[in-house]
């Protein structure tokens, strides 16, 4: 687990690959003003945190499309004409 205390670690290839948004947010924050960083650094932190809210929000909106552009199939999964078996009959 990287040393929270130490604001280096973390920031290179060693960081984890999934880093959160809240995670990534605060870096963005305190990056300017409590990190021994260029403001380039800084402001690449902060273009980092807008992609990753921009995928969140992407991200969400993929179950309902999903369940929207499925919905024929879901709907015979969820309530089978005739039961289970007989609806596998056309899984073909």
């Amino acid at each position: 687990m990287p040393d929270q205390r130490n604001p280096h670690t973390g920031f290179g290839a060693d960081a984890h690959p999934a880093a959160s948004s809240a995670g990534q947010a605060a870096r963005a924050e305190r990056a300017d003003s409590e990190f021994p960083l260029e403001k380039e650094v800084a402001d690449g932190f902060n273009d980092i945190f807008g992609a990753l809210n921009s995928a969140v929000a992407v991200a969400e909106d993929m179950g309902p499309l999903f369940r929207q552009a499925h919905e024929h199939d879901i709907a015979r999964h969820e309530d089978p004409r005739n039961g289970p078996e007989a609806e596998k009959g056309w899984n073909v």
